[in-house]
């Protein structure tokens, strides 16, 4: 038993790199003066919606291929075995082990983009289909509101959750792709971390009639104080060039 937990711990070493997604925010007293963008990479379960409100593990693998994986790519110091992550085999290799570490089937990709390029068939090579993203923001104040726009984020209709709690939901979402109802919103939708200046970022989206699905952009957020007044400023500049464009006509 021991011989067999000794080739499980130098297989997932020497194979499987751990991918722990967390991003630190490098300093959140600038929040009140700036934003800070989840431009990043995250975890991504195709074809499922994760439960929110389950506990993000640093020790958690990415089993699947990263999109932006290829022969120059650097992990951990040494390069990319692409067979090893190849994804039709990566299946048959993954059951020959017996160890509750290789238990979330995800990918890693960067945020923003788009799951046409994520390698993983139909229907999501045309656009459609249905997942979810997942990242641990740590390093914030647990005593500040932080706020963000959902404007044009994803595709084409979605939740966000942070630390379980759902904050908003845009159109109507289903893991079932076919069922989506898509929607649009701007509004500027708000979370608090938790005691521990840690923010778990759950979103849910699907995707039916758009030619790209997917997280187009990041979540680009700061104190609640600086968004709306952020906000404010660029409704008053669009107000004034469409005046200006009225008295122009």
């Amino acid at each position: 038993m021991k011989k067999f937990s000794l080739i499980i711990l130098l297989f997932s070493t020497l194979f499987f790199p751990i991918y722990t997604q967390v991003y630190h925010v490098p300093d959140a007293s600038l929040l009140s003066s700036r934003y800070e963008v989840l431009s990043t990479s995250w975890e991504f379960f195709p074809n499922t919606f994760i439960e929110p409100t389950k506990i993000y593990q640093e020790s958690d693998y990415n089993l699947g291929l990263a999109s932006n994986i290829n022969e120059n790519t650097t992990i951990s110091g040494s390069i990319v075995d692409l067979e090893i992550f190849n994804k039709e085999n990566f299946s048959e290799k993954l059951n020959t082990l017996e160890s509750s570490n290789y238990s979330n089937n995800s990918i890693l990709v960067e945020i923003p983009s788009s799951w046409n390029s994520y390698r993983l068939g139909e229907p999501f090579s045309n656009g459609a289909g249905s997942g979810s993203y997942r990242l641990l923001v740590k390093g914030l104040d647990p005593s500040k509101l932080y706020s963000f726009c959902v404007f044009d984020l994803f595709s084409n209709a979605y939740s966000i959750y942070v630390n379980g709690k759902l904050i908003t939901t845009v159109g109507k979402p289903d893991v079932d792709y076919t069922k989506t109802v898509p929607d649009i919103s701007m509004d500027i939708v708000s979370f608090v971390s938790n005691e521990k200046g840690e923010a778990n970022f759950v979103l849910h989206i699907s995707n039916l009639i758009h030619r790209n699905g997917g997280a187009w952009n990041a979540i680009k957020f700061a104190e609640d104080s600086y968004v709306h007044s952020r906000y404010k400023i660029q409704l008053n500049y669009a107000f004034l060039c469409f005046g200006t464009l009225l008295t122009i006509f």
